[in-house]
């Protein structure tokens, strides 16, 4: 991995000075009730989101953790989907794993010096690089034992760790004031919309108020059969997690699936001008809202609203922006927005031609917090690449001074061996 290392250090491989062990191959019968199932996709952003685990039983908790418990001090790694995501154990856990590395606490090796080194993007690029799996990625226990690590001196690493922690500390800082901002930005743009609607940005004639069902037309999906579905085609299919697409941020552009015109009925046509979002589930919550572009059809978890002609489509988007979807669905158990949901919602309607006028209002407002965002969002990513960089310069030697008087990493790791023969 390096050709000169830095005074102290010893390059070995994990299994080296660390248990390294993953969780369970099998995969036991799920319970409304139970202890979680962590996966490699409840890892995020240095937490493990125990609301999307799957329950167990205490039988299956128990047998899994005879062979790889999770205790405080160690570091669990996803070995699927996205690879990495390391988690530094600090509360006494309640769960077994699967699809998870489990990087047990050594005396060799401090774990937060351990997550920063899983967390380094030449660490994870190599893994990535050499991970298996066409559809989804993938890395072995047995690669991840034979990995190579860069073992510095014990108090070396609590230095690296302290300066890391300082550092990422002055960024941290740095990023919560970025991120502030961009939720000022979110509340500047509900602000201009509010003033939009309630005719401070633009208004010379009386405007009339109008229920939301007498000037636009809803219209839920369909079910199309499997069979008619097409990797391309000449109608894009709409489905929820289609709106997640890159490129269908604000409108439909493309989607993961589409039909052919003579397929479908001509009725089930969304038309050019109609916004849809969703109508079923948590994904109301998202408060999704896509342009129709292009003629398209939607599945039964997605609405959409047309309008007729008193309003320009472009001022019903953002009428929807402004709208809350959580506040009109029916509360439920599982949310669901229908037709009836828009039977008390109102809107102040000026005329065709002040309408456009507030369009061109609210644009040139957005498109100056367009701007602020992109700049934010430039920052932010200057930071995550700031922390790369430090964690490069801790794991070469360069971030802090080396001493010494340290005793060298190879002799901790000389008594490590000398311990494990003694236990074979």
């Amino acid at each position: 991995m390096t050709n000169k290392l830095p005074q102290g250090w010893v390059e070995c491989e994990f299994e080296s000075v660390i248990d390294v062990r993953d969780g369970t191959h099998d995969s036991p019968k799920y319970y409304e009730t139970g202890y979680p199932l962590v996966t490699s996709k409840c890892l995020k952003n240095g937490n493990i989101d125990l609301s999307i685990a799957s329950l167990i039983s205490e039988n299956d908790y128990h047998k899994i953790n005879e062979r790889s418990k999770v205790s405080i001090g160690d570091v669990l790694f996803a070995m699927i989907g996205t690879i990495g995501n390391p988690v530094l154990i600090q509360d006494e856990p309640s769960f077994a794993i699967k699809n998870v590395a489990l990087f047990r606490k050594s005396n060799a090796v401090i774990p937060e010096f351990l997550k920063y080194y899983l967390e380094s993007s030449n660490v994870l690029s190599v893994m990535q690089l050499q991970s298996k799996g066409s559809t989804q990625k993938f890395v072995g226990l047995g690669y991840l034992r034979k990995f190579n690590f860069l073992l510095p001196p014990l108090n070396e690493q609590k230095r690296i760790v302290e300066k890391i922690e300082e550092e990422f500390g002055k960024i941290d800082e740095g990023i919560e004031k970025l991120k502030l901002a961009q939720e000022q930005i979110k509340q500047y743009r509900q602000s201009v919309l509010k003033s939009a609607f309630d005719g401070k940005l633009y208004k010379t004639t009386e405007w009339e108020e109008k229920n939301i069902t007498n000037i636009c037309e809803l219209k839920s999906g369909n079910t199309i059969d499997k069979s008619l579905e097409k990797e391309n085609g000449e109608i894009p299919y709409v489905k929820v997690g289609d709106m997640n697409i890159p490129d269908n941020i604000e409108e439909i552009i493309t989607s993961s699936r589409f039909v052919n015109l003579c397929d479908i009925k001509e009725d089930s046509l969304i038309p050019t001008g109609a916004i849809i979002f969703p109508k079923r589930g948590g994904a109301i919550a998202t408060n999704k809202k896509r342009k129709v572009i292009k003629p398209i059809i939607i599945d039964l978890n997605t609405m959409a609203i047309i309008p007729k002609g008193n309003i320009l489509s472009e001022l019903l988007y953002y009428f929807m922006i402004k709208l809350d979807l959580s506040k009109i669905s029916n509360g439920g158990a599982v949310p669901q927005i229908n037709h009836y949901s828009f039977e008390n919602i109102k809107i102040n309607l000026p005329t065709i031609n002040e309408q456009k006028q507030i369009v061109k209002e609210i644009e040139k407002r957005f498109e100056v917090a367009d701007e602020v965002e992109r700049v934010i969002t430039e920052n932010l990513d200057k930071a995550e690449q700031l922390k790369q960089s430090i964690l490069k310069k801790a794991f070469e030697g360069r971030l802090v001074p080396q001493d010494p008087t340290d005793q060298p990493a190879s002799e901790l790791l000389a008594k490590i061996q000398a311990e494990r023969s003694k236990n074979v």
